[in-house]
């Protein structure tokens, strides 16, 4: 919902500055419409699927923490996945109450098609071999929780520099249509002999076509996603 109130209002802003700019409510409302679509279509499920993805690396590095940690302190395999599991929620919680008539390795193995990470594969290997040959798990995991704090604060610097890009970005492109509007009433004189032209209308159509271009571009970059329909995304 928030996000679908996010795409309508950048929508009624584009609409706002087409109208402005041309001095035709049809335009503005064919801009609104054309940026609501493919925000909706496009740049909407990039963001689902970016957010999800990092929700659930969030949610194996502190199940993998909690669970080993539990596990080395209790001995015991069911203790540890009821410690790791006590806080879950959202998705991840449903996931669990989907499976909950499974055993705790069932359930374990059924994990890693939710999370979906290599670490979390590995995760699984050393219990395994703590299991089967037993030894000191803390040792054993060391390596791999060692791995994973390094991989969280990495992705938390990313997430980060990317929330300081996108604020960038959008104010380079609030401040091109501050121009645009600039123009549009600074130049009134030039502005009344041009507006209805064909050329000058095939230009603000290319300047509106080149933004949503560009949004969806970024999007991708942003999202490290392919471009896909709505209907596509999982």
């Amino acid at each position: 919902m928030k996000r679908t109130m996010s795409f309508a209002l950048l929508s009624i802003y584009s609409g706002a500055i087409g109208t402005i700019v041309t001095n035709s409510v049809m335009f503005g409302i064919v801009i609104f419409a054309v940026f609501f679509l493919a925000s909706l279509l496009i740049i909407g499920p990039l963001t689902k699927r970016s957010e999800a993805k990092g929700r659930k690396r969030h949610e194996v590095f502190h199940f993998i923490n909690d669970f080993i940690i539990s596990l080395t302190i209790t001995s015991s395999i069911e203790q540890a996945f009821e410690d790791a599991t006590l806080e879950v929620k959202g998705e991840e919680k449903e996931v669990l109450e989907s499976v909950s008539h499974l055993t705790i390795p069932e359930r374990l193995e059924y994990l890693a098609l939710y999370f979906d990470e290599d670490i979390y594969r590995v995760f699984l290997s050393i219990v395994k071999v703590y299991q089967e040959e037993g030894g000191n798990l803390l040792d054993i995991a060391s390596p791999l929780l060692d791995e994973a704090a390094l991989n969280e604060e990495k992705h938390n610097a990313i997430d980060t520099h990317k929330k300081k890009s996108i604020i960038q970005y959008i104010s380079m492109w609030f401040l091109s249509s501050l121009i645009l509007c600039f123009l549009r009433y600074g130049l009134t004189s030039f502005y009344d002999m041009v507006a209805n032209s064909l050329p000058y209308l095939l230009t603000a159509s290319a300047y509106f076509l080149i933004a949503i271009i560009s949004f969806c571009v970024y999007a991708r970059t942003y999202c490290d996603a392919k471009l896909v329909l709505k209907k596509e995304a999982k």
